[in-house]
């Protein structure tokens, strides 16, 4: 009977250990992978049908627009360049293949090139399925649109019967419809009556729309001052790459209102704004094509200025390039390009930021989402293809590159406030917007005044160091500092070292320290890690067999690793320090303390659980303090069993090899130290003149707090990631749960053991920041990123000058090992294990002597006041060891 009560105890508690997991990531599950490419390539019949495309470079082919109908998922490839091979394209839904070669439609002959001169579809950027069967084609008649363009035909809709895959009608646009600049980007279908559609050509050039009547067979041109991008709304910044467009009418869905028109909603591309306009005014011929001279366009625009509305703001960096309206949910769906997020509204609500919700946001499966459409069964496909990557530097052609995705409308929206069962919903009302206007102008200034508050420094006065856009991210997670990496160092998708691109890939395998170290660090600059994880010279000789080129841009980290300079000097005085032991291991002595704290945790928790006793659990918190501390000390070395002591606590080992080995040990007391901006602003330690003093104060208040949550923070960061970034659920990520299963065991109640679970890693928690943020790094008198740097930027200097050694915790192997002792050793030598690190002293102080840098201690007492009166610090000052 009791063997049967552990072990439905140990069956509840892994159960509502993953309800609690799922609920905190359920909304990176709402959209799949459905298929996805590094390059595009086509299903070539045979030889000879390829060699009639004899300008064809994969390379040139990108897809931008994609639409569903029956059992075919439409794909169209722009002529961006002379290579391009056909630009309307399928694959069937029931393919099994990831990446599918592309299909051309409605045949190869459609898109050659041949006596008869231009192709039936020249260069098409998105096209529209109706519920007739039909597929309408806005063809833009242009090609080698990135190169030199040509418009080789005129701009028209093609419209194809998709039972038979012929061309149904062929309308050319008419040149008074049209300008020079003219681009038809985007096209929306009216198609409640079949015999009297409607298809709505947005012009981003013109910019203007034009209506096409499928009964009339004739268009008209609408023109307003709606459909002019902003001009303060033309800044884009995609992947780190910053540029201006000037596009005009973009996005258009359609809304059905009942009674034979819809609702348009729209907007420029190049604006944050959102507009609608009924139907039933672009369908008046007499009315909408009326503007032909500028005061009768000026007569238009007065009498139809309450028609038109403007419905409000995306906020910032709210550009939007398509949208679509399901008409399941009644909810329109958008994509935000600058924020790689795919986002919602309900025409019910007020146009309003905080009515506004994000369904899908991802840094590397989103960039640039392109094109979406709503299938018959309600779900969501999106296309996402890089496409300032492609336009402004060079795709990674190892990479995926361009996705479709796709999802449930209904699952989509569930939890945010587009779901029709969301309690705060403010029903829209023209006549309270001016109430609205006042109420978001009060927001605006109370906003402004906690800004001052929570200000953030958005420079570093380290000469030449880039700002790391990871600090700007509400959810600060460790990919998240790997991703603004990639943003910035220039490796172009493969190492950097100092200013050499390398190729590792081959390498990863047999990498002595082990694979996760370099396959994590794809794509950034290396340079840092490099020097402070390779002591000898041995992976210096290696590199060249790995050289691929040179980098294109300057380092984004000006800190430097000269012969003659403090670091290599020490380094190679070091190691011969180190040639009698086996450095590159943990040493007999290391292993046994660390092991020992291990068992005692488990034994303490056990007996906490057994005998109901919080003494013991207090006990046993410490122990697990101690032991993630000296766990930590292992994931600074290659690849061992030992760093997954660390995740007992909660945390990471994987990511914390990210945010403490790779940002706080290799960037210090900078901006780009983890350790410092995963707490900003409730936290603040740089110094700045306007610093609130209110926050200071707050901040010393609730730094218990902070300290106490870290661990379930973390906690719910690491899952979210695994879901979300890694893919894998890993042994390591199911080694925090082994102390709550074992203390189920022994309490009568699976609650029991739960409770105490959670009491102890909040006590642990608290002891671990209050040991971690008091150790080393925080003082008045300790270099904080706002202060005055040193002239010199050698590496090495950084290290002491955001480092203090405490004398009472030095005394003691024992300490050092659970209290972070022998710091600055540490941070220059990370994988060096402590046992073996005072073999070094003589060579740090004889080098500390040569350059003329202090080597002195203080007091773990001096430290942790300091912290505190760091907190409150404004004055900038040269503190240079």
């Amino acid at each position: 009977m009791t063997m049967r009560c552990r072990t439905s105890s140990i069956i509840v508690t892994i159960a509502l250990l993953v309800v609690l997991l799922n609920s905190a990531i359920a909304i990176s599950d709402k959209l799949q992978i459905a298929y996805q490419w590094k390059q595009i390539d086509y299903e070539w019949p045979s030889n000879d049908i390829k060699r009639l495309f004899p300008d064809y470079k994969q390379e040139d082919n990108l897809p931008l627009g994609l639409e569903v109908a029956g059992d075919r998922l439409f794909i169209t490839v722009p002529r961006w360049r002379q290579g391009v091979a056909a630009s309307l394209n399928y694959i069937k839904l029931n393919s099994t293949n990831d990446s599918p070669p592309l299909i051309p439609y409605p045949s190869w002959e459609a898109h050659q090139y041949g006596a008869a001169g231009v192709p039936e579809i020249v260069s098409t950027f998105r096209v529209r399925a109706d519920r007739c069967n039909r597929l309408w084609v806005l063809d833009t008649g242009l090609t080698d649109i990135l190169g030199s363009p040509e418009q080789q035909a005129p701009p028209a809709l093609i419209v194809y019967d998709l039972m038979t895959d012929r061309v149904l009608r062929k309308y050319m646009i008419p040149s008074d419809q049209r300008t020079t600049d003219s681009l038809f980007a985007n096209i929306a279908v009216e198609d409640y009556s079949c015999e009297d559609s409607y298809g709505y050509l947005g012009d981003l050039g013109g910019p203007g729309l034009v209506v096409y009547s499928w009964s009339l067979r004739k268009s008209w041109l609408v023109k307003h001052h709606s459909f002019h991008p902003d001009p303060m709304g033309g800044e884009f910044k995609v992947s780190g790459i910053s540029f201006q467009w000037n596009d005009g009418l973009f996005g258009m869905a359609l809304a059905p209102t009942g009674d034979g028109y819809s609702i348009m909603y729209y907007h420029p591309l190049s604006s944050g704004m959102e507009f609608s306009v009924s139907t039933r005014l672009l369908r008046d011929t007499q009315r909408a094509s009326a503007a032909e001279t500028l005061k009768s366009f000026h007569m238009f625009i007065l009498e139809t200025s309450h028609e038109f509305q403007t419905l409000g703001s995306r906020g910032s960096n709210g550009q939007s390039s398509v949208s679509f309206l399901d008409p399941k949910t009644g909810v329109l769906f958008y994509a935000l390009t600058n924020l790689n997020t795919i986002a919602c509204w309900r025409p019910q609500n007020k146009f309003s930021v905080q009515q506004q919700g994000y369904v899908y946001q991802n840094n590397i499966t989103m960039i640039f989402p392109n094109d979406l459409k709503i299938d018959q069964n309600g779900n969501l496909w999106i296309l996402s293809d890089r496409l300032p990557i492609f336009m402004y530097s060079q795709l990674d052609l190892r990479d995926y590159n361009f996705r479709i995705l796709m999802g449930s409308t209904e699952q989509l929206i569930m939890g945010t406030v587009c779901d029709s069962t969301y309690t705060t919903t403010t029903i829209y009302n023209h006549r309270d917007h001016m109430d609205h206007m006042d109420h978001m102008d009060h927001m605006d200034h109370i906003n402004r005044e906690v800004k001052k508050i929570f200000n953030m420094p958005k420079a570093s006065t380290i000469p030449g160091l880039v700002y790391l856009s990871a600090r700007d991210n509400p959810s600060k997670t460790a990919m998240g500092f790997i991703n603004a990496r990639k943003k910035i160092d220039g490796a172009e998708g493969l190492w950097r070292i100092e200013n050499k691109l390398y190729d590792l890939e081959n390498f990863m395998k047999s990498h002595p320290g082990g694979s996760e170290w370099i396959r994590i660090t794809k794509g950034t600059d290396i340079t840092e890690l490099f020097e402070a994880h390779h002591i000898t010279d041995k992976a210096e000789r290696l590199l060249p067999k790995f050289y691929v080129r040179e980098a294109a841009t300057p380092r984004s980290v000006p800190l430097t690793f000269l012969p003659d300079g403090f670091y290599r000097t020490f380094k190679r005085r070091a190691t011969e320090a180190l040639k009698k032991v086996d450095f590159h291991k943990s040493s007999t002595t290391t292993n046994l303390i660390t092991d020992s704290l291990v068992i005692a945790t488990f034994a303490l928790s056990l007996m906490a659980a057994f005998f109901h006793s919080y003494t013991i659990l207090i006990l046993a918190s410490l122990f697990l303090t101690w032991t993630a501390n000296a766990a930590h000390n292992y994931f600074h070395m290659r690849d061992n069993f030992r760093m997954y002591y660390f995740d007992l606590s909660m945390l990471s080992s994987k990511n914390f090899r990210i945010t403490h080995a790779m940002s706080h040990h290799m960037y210090p007391n900078t901006i780009w130290d983890y350790e410092m901006y995963v707490l900003e602003p409730f936290v603040q330690w740089m110094p700045r003149k306007d610093k609130s003093y209110l926050m200071g104060m707050i901040s010393k208040i609730i730094s218990p707090i902070v300290w106490m949550l870290l661990y379930i923070a973390e906690g719910i960061k690491r899952y979210y990631l695994v879901y979300t970034e890694y893919g894998v659920f890993e042994f390591r990520d199911f080694i925090p749960f082994l102390l709550p299963i074992s203390m189920s065991l022994v309490t009568p109640k699976i609650l029991i053991a739960l409770k105490l679970w959670l009491i102890m890693l909040l006590i642990s928690s608290t002891l671990f920041g209050l040991i971690g943020f008091n150790a080393a790094h925080h003082h008045p008198d300790i270099f904080h990123d706002g202060d005055i740097y040193r002239n010199d930027l050698d590496w090495g200097l950084l290290e002491l000058d955001a480092v203090r050694d405490r004398v009472d915790i030095d005394k003691s192997l024992f300490l050092i090992i659970t209290n972070y002792g022998s710091h600055t050793l540490h941070h220059l030598l990370p994988t060096v294990d402590h046992h073996y690190l005072p073999l070094c002293v003589p060579a740090f102080l004889k080098t500390c002597e040569e350059f003329n840098v202090s080597s002195d201690k203080w007091t773990q007492w001096t430290l942790m006041k300091g912290q505190f009166r760091q907190i409150m610090r404004t004055e900038v000052k040269k503190n240079h060891r």
